[in-house]
């Protein structure tokens, strides 16, 4: 029998493209299942199993279709606004 792999919060976070910082805070609020292992007294090492993380990032999976995402440099062009007949045009001469 093969003894299962789990993953290290380094580990779980490459996987989930995160932050450490992430992946710990998942665990802290109870989103991600994890152990920690270690001596008693000791803060140990948090390992969480690859089928909680999959099951974790799934939760988190939205219905919506994403909006399409500008290429990097264009900025949205403002609406133009219709020309006022009240409006004098200045000359720059």
């Amino acid at each position: 029998m093969v003894a299962p792999r789990f993953l290290s919060v380094t580990e779980a976070a490459a996987r989930a493209c995160v932050c450490d910082t992430v992946v710990r805070a998942w665990v802290s609020a109870g989103l991600l299942p994890a152990f920690r292992l270690g001596m008693p007294g000791r803060r140990g090492k948090i390992m969480i199993d690859p089928d909680d993380l999959d099951q974790c990032l799934a939760s988190f999976k939205t219905t919506t279709t994403p909006q399409p995402v500008r290429p990097a440099g264009t900025a949205a062009r403002p609406t133009p606004r219709p020309s006022s007949p009240n409006l004098k045009r200045l000359s720059l001469d």
